[in-house]
């Protein structure tokens, strides 16, 4: 017999060996083949718990999400929210949205308020701004001395309104300095007033535009006078009446939106010349 013969391994019934190659992910052990169901038992237990879970989670955040977003509104509400005049608030959320520019709806029944009640408003003096009733786009093509007087009143009244927003929010939140307060915020009124007349109609514009630039600037005056008059009436102590706060906040409001259509106005003319 051959070497080469000597070296194949001896075969049996004339039937040869047939070598099987597993792959990766074949099962070699043979405990596997007695496991039954248990393994599908315990992943599908597994996926139960995980869903459980994972639904609990979810259970919980649904339930103090809104508590969340009330902490988070009112932090924004008490320290930098906006209104729509662009400064803040005075104070947190009123007890009531203003829906229309007067305090009508805002309270029912009380025929007077304490000066806390009345505080909670939503006051014209930090809501209204004349630069609420000019739009940029009115500054288009009018004369840079005219725009720059315009500029000058609506710095004037909007510096003035911050300042006694400030007092008011210092006011509400205060009840043993409101007095102290409210007296500073009145005389920011005084300020403003003086402010608004010291401002200067250009000489260079025609008759039509100074005479829409003073009723602008007479009309901010106006505004002002009656929120100094609004605001001496909250310095008269805890039997407020609401009739009269409720009309001295409707002139400031209807002098608001005067001061912003005179100064309009004077844009639109100047930019039409």
């Amino acid at each position: 017999m051959s070497d080469y013969q000597d070296s194949q391994p001896a075969q049996q019934g004339g039937l040869s060996t047939q070598h099987v190659i597993e792959s990766a992910s074949g099962t070699t052990s043979p405990d596997n083949s007695n496991s039954g169901p248990a393994s599908y038992v315990i992943f599908i237990v597994g996926i139960a718990v995980l869903a459980l879970l994972l639904s609990t989670v979810l259970g919980f955040l649904a339930a103090i999400m809104p508590y969340v977003m009330q902490e988070i509104g009112s932090s924004v509400n008490g320290t930098s929210s906006n209104t729509g005049t662009g400064y803040s608030t005075p104070y947190s959320t009123p007890t009531s949205t203003q829906d229309t520019n007067s305090l009508t709806g805002q309270t029912s029944s009380s025929q007077t308020l304490t000066l806390s009640e009345a505080l909670d408003l939503s006051l014209a003096p930090y809501t209204s701004l004349v630069d609420d009733e000019v739009s940029a786009s009115d500054y288009s093509g009018a004369d840079s001395a005219v725009s720059q007087c315009v500029r000058d009143v609506i710095n004037a009244d909007k510096g003035s309104a911050t300042s006694v927003a400030r007092d008011l929010n210092a006011a509400a939140r205060d009840d043993s300095t409101a007095s102290e307060h409210i007296d500073s915020a009145i005389s920011t009124c005084d300020q403003a007033i003086s402010d608004l007349q010291a401002i200067t109609v250009p000489a260079s514009a025609s008759s039509s535009v100074r005479t829409s630039l003073d009723e602008g600037i007479s009309d901010s005056e106006q505004r002002w006078t009656y929120i100094k008059e609004e605001l001496t009436l909250l310095a008269s102590g805890d039997d407020i009446s609401y009739n009269d706060l409720s009309s001295f906040d409707a002139e400031v409001w209807t002098q608001t939106e005067a001061a912003g259509s005179s100064l309009t106005q004077a844009l639109k003319t100047s930019a039409s010349e």
